[in-house]
């Protein structure tokens, strides 16, 4: 929807309804993803009026990680898979395993323990990874009404960054890596509790309590190739949280009413240091020199937020007026700039009321129509507060609305969606002043359209979506330019055919380009041999699986072999101007063979 994806930083990440961010106030960017996969059981995407119970980061709407729910009976799965890449360059070797097994040892109560893991190395140089997700789940139900169920979860994640090219480079070999000591590594130790109460047919409490700590340090050496500098950025985050809700059903004339009032409190509280290491011999260590403590920041948000919401039913139509009321404090204490103590403070607080309202009308058992109208608002995070001056920003305010209908009818689903966001005081790191400005007003508009098909008696099915946006910068020297990082046309396509114990899945997956500037330049350019500008191509891949189930082996085990990136397709991204270091043009990923082996217990 033109929002940039990098991060995911204007959409709310939840793992089993548990924020996922660093800090979702603070630091909303998932710069270090701390989750796996191989842990999930679904996603769960909210979008419209009903994300005032989520808020208040929602433009981009609220996507939940679910993991597996703990079966009755014990159970044991592990999927091991192996993957390579085909190139004339590096060729890497990637191992995964995931492993679940749990089950009730009571009536009452249930356990499981969930692992997934990656080892190796990817298609380019320097790009080998290590990553262990370990999460403990259990439930347990108190009496015929009260459940306590939560998680806690450790996850560790340590991997190279293989960084950008020139274009020479790019051109004689775009799997090498110029950069040997890119790095990257983090930790998140987490936990959750949730008690629900039903307390009868129309009444449920729940309370929900969380809190994590994550770390994330980031080497990153400046352009080699004329300047051996070398910093590396180490994060530390302590967020804790409780939410409680309370809903209700009643009767009210001829409408059914659902009621729920809620409260969220967050704590955040954040270290953020940067370190330095100038004039080292071309080739050698970093760390053969001594550092210099750059930058340090003690930062956090105290936020409380107040929703209610009511979805009153009347015969075929559903109305959902709802409100979230945030009230947030933020701020920024610097310690150390430029190597030198200090102690200078910025904070703001913000109170913002953010409406909401959902219509859906059952126009016949098999269409539905719905419309909705949300307010997102995002405050100034951290490292956005000014370290040396009051700070002069204004937090983003977006506003959404949606209309499409919906299709079910035998074998054939449809659905499309319009949708239309305006962004006021729109947010953007500015490389040329080193800090972030307010852009203004934006606006984003689009369809998105999709449809599935099962051909009846065949074992063979089809789907495809496709979504056309546009997002434009409507103030000042940018107006009429694109926003920088979204492709116009994104689109999908798969057919799979079921036959007996075999499954073959073949898809697409194409987008059109991309600017990397706001200035939406269309050649590639290299600035000051530092980092490029220019227009990413649009590309399509096409990825092919065949599966074979094997039931009479371990309950219903089954092996697969894929290809991805069929016909290697070659494309690539830039690292533009806002991110100097590791910059240039990075390859995508060749074609990728790939064998999984599934095993039930």
């Amino acid at each position: 929807r033109g929002l940039k994806s990098r991060f995911s930083e204007k959409s709310t990440i939840l793992l089993d309804g548990m924020p996922l961010s660093f800090a979702p106030y603070g630091q909303p960017q998932l710069s270090i993803a701390p989750i796996t996969l191989g842990n999930l059981a679904a996603v769960d995407v909210v979008k419209g009026g009903s994300s005032v119970r989520y808020g208040p980061q929602n433009v981009g709407g609220v996507i939940n990680f679910v993991t597996p729910d703990i079966p009755e009976e014990t159970a044991t799965r592990i999927k091991l898979r192996g993957e390579g890449a085909v190139n004339d360059g590096e060729s890497g070797l990637l191992g995964q395993i995931n492993a679940f097994t749990g089950g009730h040892i009571t009536d009452d109560t249930g356990l499981a323990l969930i692992y997934s893991g990656s080892h190796g190395s990817g298609y380019r140089e320097n790009s080998n990874e290590d990553i262990d997700d370990l999460m403990l789940k259990a439930e347990t139900w108190l009496s015929d009404t009260q459940q306590l169920e939560g998680h806690i979860r450790y996850f560790e994640a340590e991997t190279e960054i293989s960084g950008g090219l020139n274009q020479s480079e790019y051109a004689a070999d775009p799997y090498q890596s110029r950069y040997n000591y890119n790095h990257f590594k983090g930790d998140r130790k987490e936990g959750r509790i949730k008690y629900t109460n039903l307390l009868s047919d129309t009444q449920e409490f729940e309370i929900q309590a969380f809190a994590a700590n994550t770390y994330r340090l980031y080497g990153l050496q400046f352009n080699p190739d004329s300047r051996q500098r070398y910093d590396e950025w180490g994060r530390e985050y302590d967020v804790y949280g409780i939410e409680p809700r309370f809903s209700q059903i009643f009767d009210l004339g001829d409408t059914r009413q659902e009621v729920s009032i809620g409260y969220r409190y967050i704590k955040e509280e954040a270290d953020l240091t940067r370190y330095r290491w100038n004039n080292f011999a071309v080739g050698s260590d970093p760390h053969s020199v001594k550092g210099v403590f750059r930058t340090k920041d003690e930062a956090g948000t105290t936020a409380h937020a107040a929703y209610i919401d009511d979805q009153i039913s009347y015969g075929k139509l559903t109305v959902t007026p709802g409100v979230r009321l945030e009230n947030v404090e933020v701020y920024r204490h610097s310690l150390i700039k430029k190597n030198t103590p200090r102690d200078f403070r910025n904070e703001e607080s913000y109170n913002e009321l953010l409406p909401s309202l959902s219509i859906a009308y059952q126009l016949s058992p098999e269409v539905m129509v719905f419309g909705n109208y949300n307010t997102s608002f995002g405050t100034l995070q951290h490292l956005q507060l000014s370290d040396s001056t009051r700070n002069e920003l204004k937090p983003e305010i977006a506003k959404t609305i949606e209309l499409g209908s919906r299709y079910r009818h035998q074998a054939l689903t449809t659905e499309f969606t319009l949708f239309n966001i305006n962004f006021s005081d729109k947010l953007q790191y500015d490389d040329s002043l080193g800090h972030h400005v307010n852009r203004g007003k934006t606006h984003h508009y689009g369809i998105e359209l999709g449809a599935s098909y099962e051909f009846t008696g065949t074992g063979m099915s089809i789907y495809n979506n496709l979504t056309y946006t546009q997002a434009e910068f409507e103030e000042g020297d940018l107006a009429g330019n694109e926003l920088p990082y979204y492709s116009n046309w994104i689109g999908n396509l798969g057919l799979q055919y079921q036959r007996d114990v075999w499954t073959y899945n073949i898809e697409a997956y194409g987008q059109s380009k991309q600017y990397s500037d706001n200035e939406n330049t269309d050649s590639l350019a290299e600035i000051n041999n530092t980092y490029f500008i220019g227009h990413l191509p649009g590309f399509i891949t096409w990825n092919a699986r065949a599966s074979y189930q094997m039931p009479t082996v371990l309950n219903g085990s089954n092996v697969s072999v894929g290809i991805k990136n069929l016909f290697n397709q070659n494309y690539y991204t830039l690292s533009g101007p806002d991110q100097p270091y590791g910059a240039g043009i990075s390859a995508g990923a060749p074609l990728t063979t790939y064998v999984e082996l599934d095993m039930a217990f």
